[in-house]
């Protein structure tokens, strides 16, 4: 019984995740769709989401997945075309209240806005803000804590469009009874498997079949538009680069480095409010200076504050004070000497009296590791150096790729029949590893399929380029029959098999409903099969089991059939386990589901509203959400 909720409880956090990401890496869609120009996928009203878009907030959803789970996840449990399609319309709905929001002037205080992104998870976990995460979180993700505020007030000022629609109060005892019986019943079945292939002797096929079929589908047969092409593979990893690291160069790189770059400092420091704008307390901050340069004991009896709630002793790197205090709080701290106390330091929020416990450095690397780190820095900047040459000899000395392959001792690969899609259409050719990226493909068939040279260097990652030339653009067309009459024939005589075993099936179904149950039929179905809503049924397909739960009946035994690709099951009902408990905890958590369901459903009547008010299109693109590659 609680193997159930344990399930479902692992399914609703992944609802939540979904619901609540959004509200940070949604945040950067409305700043991104001013600046990039890509494939659009949505328009709303007079503003776009394109697919650039998309696959940056779902990569970072992707990411923070695997990160929060620290990759304990089968991440295909996840990205799958059912969630991508559920991404998208989150996205979709978050833009339209965005909007909205926007037209109608709506917006959060800031003491709203602060409290709701302190409750977020910056590295420390939720309700536990890190400014310094804050930042380098922002930063790394290239907003600036000035854009992404705004967003998310535009984000909170979007939700509040919602919040007035409460989760109804009033749920009928009776459908709620009925929801839990059907959730929480066992029922079992006996199954006869039918596979097409074997009705396929009692089907005949005519050339006439044939020839009609290859006339009506011609748009499944035609070939795309593809191209052929000579590539080379240039990955740091794997081109030799022969160099020495010095004793020399380890010691010039630590003066560099690491002396100035690891230095830290310890402080205490006094604290003293600003009141407003108007009114600042200088002249008390004034007061408590020239006490504590008369007697430097006096400094501990205003130190109401030291660093992080008087943990002394704590060290700190000048990049950490910067982006805490500001820069020339950080510069006033690291030019003090031990002991030493500051003159006023003043920042937005107060006035700081500073005094310097001690200097350190924070020193943890060894011989190895800086030589390591040297190592990779030259081979960073020789592979550069080494790509730039490629780059000459493909634009200005116009190198063939054999010549280019040769230098570099480089295997030269050929892949025939590629298309826009990545596909390939000779399944002979070696695999296709590195084309079915949507932004190389962009390229290829884009920015210089039409070129006289047809030659060009892309870049896969910071360490991975290929160089490819087309040989060959080869235009969409249609096979002529004769090429393709066999491969037809075996089509046409699947798709009759298929539609005699559903007429047999229907045939037999009404017999055995109608109480007429023929001779030998017994022995042909299953062993009792029992199935259960979210728990996998053993030896039968997840859509049998599915549609098991919702076969309705009106007595027992009751025979249906489903069916799937390969063929088809007829289904014998015969027995029903109502497992209704009487369990508090668990009648609480269903209540709950339906009453948030029930509550949802108003709530998405009213977005349906705003999506039809801005005229929400969808373009042919937004099938290529399926196919990008998420890193």
């Amino acid at each position: 019984m609680f193997e159930f909720f344990r399930k479902k409880s692992r399914w609703i956090v992944l609802i939540a995740i979904i619901l609540i990401i959004p509200a940070i890496f949604f945040s950067g869609i409305m700043m991104i769709n001013k600046s990039h120009k890509d494939k659009k996928i949505v328009s709303i009203g007079n503003s776009n989401i394109t697919l650039f878009d998309f696959e940056k907030t779902y990569s970072s959803f992707i990411r923070k997945v695997i990160s929060d789970t620290k990759d304990d996840i089968d991440i295909s449990l996840v990205d799958t075309p059912k969630m991508r399609k559920s991404f998208l319309e989150e996205l979709i709905n978050s833009n339209v209240l965005n909007k909205t929001a926007l037209d109608l002037k709506i917006s959060v205080s800031d003491d709203v806005l602060c409290k709701y992104i302190s409750s977020l998870d910056w590295g420390n976990g939720y309700n536990n803000f890190s400014k310094s995460n804050y930042i380098s979180a922002l930063r790394s993700a290239g907003i600036t804590p000035r854009e992404f505020e705004e967003d998310q007030r535009t984000y909170l000022a979007g939700r509040k469009l919602i919040n007035f629609i409460a989760i109804s109060p009033i749920f009928p005892e009776k459908l709620l009874d009925h929801f839990t019986r059907s959730s929480l019943q066992k029922r079992t079945v006996r199954l006869i498997d039918y596979k097409y292939k074997k009705f396929e002797d009692e089907v005949s096929v005519q050339e006439d079949d044939v020839l009609v079929w290859y006339k009506n589908n011609n748009e499944l047969l035609e070939i795309p538009f593809n191209i052929d092409i000579d590539y080379l593979i240039l990955d740091q990893d794997n081109i030799s680069l022969d160099f020495d690291i010095t004793d020399s160069d380890v010691d010039h790189f630590y003066d560099k480095n690491i002396l100035g770059n690891n230095e830290v400092r310890s402080f205490d420091y006094i604290y003293i409010k600003k009141k407003d704008d108007r009114l600042l307390d200088i002249g008390n901050a004034s007061n408590i200076l020239e006490l504590v340069v008369q007697d430097p004991n006096k400094f501990e009896s205003f130190a109401i504050s030291k660093v992080n709630n008087s943990q002394i002793n704590n060290f700190y790197s000048k990049d950490h004070l910067s982006d805490n205090y500001g820069p020339e709080f950080s510069e006033i701290v690291f030019n003090l000497k031990e002991g030493e106390i500051s003159n006023i330091i003043e920042t937005n929020d107060g006035f700081y009296i500073v005094k310097l416990i001690k200097k350190a450095n924070n020193i943890s690397y060894t011989k190895d590791q800086i030589k390591d780190i040297i190592f990779k820095q030259k081979k960073n900047l020789l592979f550069v150096d080494l790509i730039s040459k490629i780059r000459d000899s493909i634009y200005y000395d116009n190198k063939d790729l054999s010549a280019i392959a040769t230098e570099l001792s480089l295997k030269k690969h050929s892949l025939y029949g590629l298309t826009r899609d990545g596909g390939v259409i000779n399944s002979d050719d070696i695999k296709n590893n590195y084309f079915k990226d949507r932004k190389i493909l962009n390229i290829l068939f884009n920015d210089f399929l039409y070129n006289d040279r047809n030659y060009n260097l892309v870049q896969l990652s910071s360490t991975k380029f290929v160089i490819v030339r087309i040989n060959s653009l080869n235009e969409a067309f249609i096979p002529p029959y004769d090429l393709v009459k066999d491969s037809i024939k075996k089509v046409v005589i699947s798709e009759k098999s298929r539609d005699l075993a559903i007429k047999k099936a229907k045939e037999l179904l009404i017999s055995l409903n109608n109480g007429n149950f023929p001779k030998n039929l017994s022995n042909k179905f299953s062993k009792p099969i029992e199935c259960m809503r979210n728990k996998e049924s053993i030896g039968i397909p997840t859509e049998v089991s599915d549609f098991v739960m919702k076969m309705s009946h009106s007595k027992l035994p009751f025979y249906d059939f489903i069916s799937l690709d390969s063929g088809l099951y007829i289904i014998k009902l015969e027995k029903i386990d109502e497992n209704i408990t009487h369990d508090d905890d668990i009648n609480k958590n269903f209540r709950k589901i339906f009453f948030d369901s029930y509550g949802k459903s108003e709530s998405m009547a009213f977005i349906r509203y705003l999506r039809d008010n801005y005229n929400l299109r969808l373009f042919d693109n937004i099938n290529d959400i399926l196919n990008l590659k998420i890193d």
